[in-house]
């Protein structure tokens, strides 16, 4: 997938990375501070069920949320990784445990930090600025 959308379009874009990529439960978001990791995750949440309010877990690095696909539960983790450095950063903080449930969904911000981490059970997410209301976004599996 590679194409750009409006903010606007979030939802639908959100829609099309579940439909095109069913089989994927991880995700790493790639792309500048503004281009839309935190906001693509907050979608991608609420079309899994989520009904609280999300947000980026830059300093508490792991915010996790249940939300519901077919009226069962799920379990879905927000990582920030901009504070880790390294793959002993990773297991300090809990992370791999949370990498290693296939049950659940993970988003994971700024895994180029600990790139090692990050294997083709990972769908890869680039989001890029095209100006202040457009982004561009290239799905592709690690």
């Amino acid at each position: 997938m590679n194409t750009t959308f409006h903010l606007w379009e979030i939802d639908k874009i959100v829609k099309q990375v579940l439909d095109i990529y069913p089989a994927f439960k991880k995700f790493a978001l790639y792309g500048d501070l503004g281009a839309g990791k935190t906001t693509l995750t907050s979608a991608m949440c609420k079309h899994l069920g989520v009904t609280e309010s999300t947000s980026s877990p830059t300093f508490a690095i792991i915010q996790e949320y249940i939300g519901s696909i077919n009226r069962q539960d799920i379990t879905i983790c927000h990582m920030d990784w901009y504070r880790l450095k390294n793959i002993n950063d990773l297991q300090s903080a809990g992370v791999l445990d949370y990498l290693h449930n296939e049950n659940m969904y993970c988003f994971i911000e700024w895994p180029n930090n600990v790139p090692d981490a990050i294997d083709s059970s990972v769908l890869k997410i680039e989001l890029s600025m095209v100006n202040e209301l457009e982004r561009k976004i290239v799905v592709s599996i690690c």
